[in-house]
């Protein structure tokens, strides 16, 4: 069970006692940022710069797949509309939409964030949630008893190899996500996802 507490304190005394804060997260995680709480007793991370600006709104977090999103509600034309936090911190033109680079929805700091096109976005999504692996572009092949990786690129699917190690098949696969995908490639072992997931509180 969480606690949380929460002290209001004139703006310009919390800027200066967050100051040590976050220069210990530099030298650990190698950025600063700043957490804003939101719903299911997860966070958001972003930028020191633009905090303030986001804190100001009550946000609340909505599952999508494998990961959440921060939203908050605006009114608009006397209606409530939802807004995402990402498209707040990256404004993007149109026919382009905004990606997280890590696949973590509620990671929002601007280096994080990138304005791609639909199609790049979809080599950059996770897996199918009915999938028999819980890895990107691995499945269960019955008739043989192995792990098969497949990637797909250009509407068209490409055969990677046959495996008997279920990590050993998504690690054939993120070598291949790299060659066919480039920078949009979505990993099954990004480098720092798991750090990053444990201080927006999706896993603890």
């Amino acid at each position: 069970m969480r606690i949380r507490i929460t002290i209001e304190m004139p703006e310009w005394i919390e800027r200066i006692l967050v100051r040590p804060i976050l220069e210990y997260r530099r030298r650990r995680y190698g950025f600063a940022f700043r957490r804003i709480p939101l719903t299911m007793g997860l966070y958001a991370l972003v930028d020191p710069e633009i905090y303030y600006e986001l804190s100001k709104y009550e946000w609340f977090a909505v599952p999508s797949g494998a990961t959440y999103y921060a939203m908050r509600n605006d009114f608009v034309k006397h209606k409530y509309a939802p807004v995402s936090m990402h498209k707040e911190v990256l404004k993007v033109g149109k026919g382009r939409v905004v990606d997280h680079r890590d696949g973590n929805g509620l990671d929002n700091r601007a280096a994080n964030l990138r304005g791609i096109t639909t199609a790049q976005n979809r080599l950059n999504c996770g897996k199918h949630a009915k999938a028999s692996s819980r890895f990107k572009g691995v499945c269960w092949h019955k008739g043989i008893e192995k792990w098969m990786v497949n990637i797909s690129k250009d509407k068209k699917r490409k055969f990677v190899g046959y495996f008997d190690d279920q990590i050993e098949a998504a690690r054939a696969y993120d070598e291949a996500a790299k060659r066919e995908h480039g920078i949009f490639a979505r990993m099954n072992f990004p480098e720092h996802c798991e750090t990053y997931e444990e201080l927006c509180g999706i896993r603890s």
